[in-house]
């Protein structure tokens, strides 16, 4: 038995292939988010609005969550933050817990896989083998514009860049409209960096304290002024 999955992560991408999946009339048996507790409020109001028009197409849309505790609850209680590395986060509270709900189905899973054509070098095969991993965007060439193309010809509104709002890849850009949209979460990410048992050595972003990154995002916004 197979059953074909879309791993959803509720950015511009994983929402255009899931349009460009019914297009063309592909099997969608599951599409599954995993929620680890610190998305930003746009990315759960995204998963709000997806999971609403799958029912209506009567697709199961499931959310998984981490075992006992969320992302940021554990970095807490270890006194870390994510690690650039090995990336255990990504494996403990998204991989782990959505591999558990493909192991209940007792198939072989098709794992659809939302990356654009600009971002083909990220694509790899799944160790496993009754996982096997489907991209559906770089099969046929779609890229970042073209899925937001997509995304508004279906009326559905243009999701925000996804991921943890203490995320270790967030780039300055999206660091500052944290700080301008959220900032209460910026100001908890800055609390969360500096309780880190590693800290300054360790930080979010590469090399530079948020608390220096919000110096200058200050600086930034007298100037405009």
């Amino acid at each position: 038995m197979n059953k074909c999955i879309v791993s959803y992560g509720a950015g511009i991408d994983s929402t255009a292939m899931i349009f460009h999946l019914l297009r063309n009339k592909k099997q969608i048996d599951y599409v599954v988010f995993a929620d680890v507790g610190a998305e930003l409020p746009e990315t759960y109001e995204t998963v709000k609005q997806m999971k609403k028009y799958l029912d209506e197409k009567k697709i199961p849309f499931v959310t998984v969550f981490p075992k006992d505790r969320g992302l940021q609850e554990r970095c807490e209680d270890r006194k870390v933050i994510p690690d650039r590395i090995r990336r255990w986060c990504t494996r403990d509270v998204k991989i782990t817990p959505i591999f558990k709900f493909y192991r209940s189905l007792n198939a072989v899973i098709y794992q659809y896989i939302g990356i654009d054509a600009s971002e083909s070098k990220r694509m790899r095969p799944d160790p496993t083998d009754w996982i096997h991993n489907v991209y559906p965007l770089v099969e046929v060439g779609i890229d970042r514009d073209h899925c937001i193309e997509i995304i508004k010809s279906e009326g559905f509104p243009v999701p925000v860049k996804s991921g943890c709002y203490f995320c270790i890849y967030n780039n300055m850009e999206r660091l500052f409209s944290i700080y301008q949209n959220h900032p209460e979460l910026f100001q908890q990410a800055m609390i969360f960096e500096e309780s880190n048992k590693h800290f300054p050595k360790q930080t979010l972003f590469p090399k530079i304290p948020l608390r220096e990154i919000e110096k200058s995002f200050k600086k930034a916004i007298e100037i405009e002024r």
